[in-house]
Formats: structure tokens, C-alpha cells, sequence
């Protein structure tokens, strides 16, 4: 929520950028990792950079389009996402199996940084700036009770009895 609010008042493309070359560069440094505890905190920035990234494509979808063009802006995001979900696993799977270049799992990170690259330099040309109307500000005590509460309810979830 926070992340959707920053994109309303700096620029829903900047925040965009922001959290594509966030998730390139932890993506980078996933596969570069020297040992366990470096690949879990680039894997929290990768997260970060997710939550970053997703409010402003759905608000840009969302601005950039009306209509019938809309419901097939939506349609093909949707498409895109569930396809992922599962190639993305299928992809990870051959990759490891392909061991290119020696890299093992190492290239299921890797793979991100040329598509991220890419992606990066197509953003000014292809994503549309935009920004909420009127002035704003950001909520940080109900950011602060929401992500406390979500714990309170996750955690035990993924505990269990331990």
C-alpha cells in the first residue's frame, strides 16, 4: 500500500523503475552470492523491489488505459502472471538441468539481469508517467499497524507448533 502511495505522489514510472532496477541488481546479486546469509538478504531486497514494482504496473495499467482497451490491458497482465507461476518454475527447472555455463542455480537469478536491463531501457519510451491528482502524503502508523497486524496473523501460520 505504501509503495502505491509513493507512486501516486513521485511518479507512478519512476516508482516502476525504481523497483525494476531494485529486483535487477538483488537479482545480480542472488546469483553472485558467496554464501547463504548474502542470498537471503538479496532475497529480501527482491521482495522489497516486488512491492515496490507491482502496485504501479496495476495503477498504470489502469491510467494508461479505458475501456475495452482496459479489459484486455488486464486480461493479457493476467495472463502474463498466472503463465509465470507456472513457467517460471519450468524455466528454473531446465536452467538448473542445463547447468549453463556451470552456474546451477545460481542462473535462476542470473536470467533476470538481461530482462531487467532490457526492460529498464524500454521504460521511458513505453510506460506512461503518472501521478495521483492533489497533494498527499503517506499513512507510515497504518503502514507501520497493517504490516505488524499481517505478522501477527502470518507468522504463527508458518511456525505452526515449532
Amino acid at each position: 500500500m505504501m509503495a502505491g502511495r509513493l507512486g501516486d505522489i513521485f511518479g507512478r514510472r519512476r516508482l516502476y523503475a525504481i523497483g525494476l532496477l531494485l529486483f535487477t541488481v538483488s537479482s545480480l546479486l542472488c546469483g553472485l552470492a558467496p554464501d547463504p546469509v548474502v542470498l537471503m538478504l538479496a532475497r529480501v531486497v527482491q521482495g522489497v523491489a516486488a512491492a515496490v514494482l507491482s502496485p504501479q504496473v496495476l495503477t498504470i495499467l489502469g491510467t494508461a488505459y479505458t475501456g475495452l482497451a482496459r479489459q484486455r490491458a488486464f486480461t493479457a497482465y493476467g495472463l502474463v502472471l498466472a503463465s509465470a507461476s507456472v513457467g517460471g518454475q519450468l524455466i528454473g527447472g531446465l536452467l538448473i538441468k542445463a547447468d549453463v555455463a556451470g552456474l546451477g542455480w545460481r542462473s535462476c537469478f542470473l536470467i533476470n539481469v538481461p530482462i531487467g536491463v532490457l526492460a529498464l531501457l524500454l521504460t521511458p519510451r513505453v510506460v506512461p508517467e503518472s501521478r495521483a491528482d492533489g497533494s498527499g502524503r503517506l499513512d507510515i502508523v497504518g503502514t507501520v499497524l497493517v504490516t505488524l497486524g499481517l505478522a501477527a496473523v502470518v507468522l504463527p501460520l508458518v511456525e505452526g507448533r515449532e
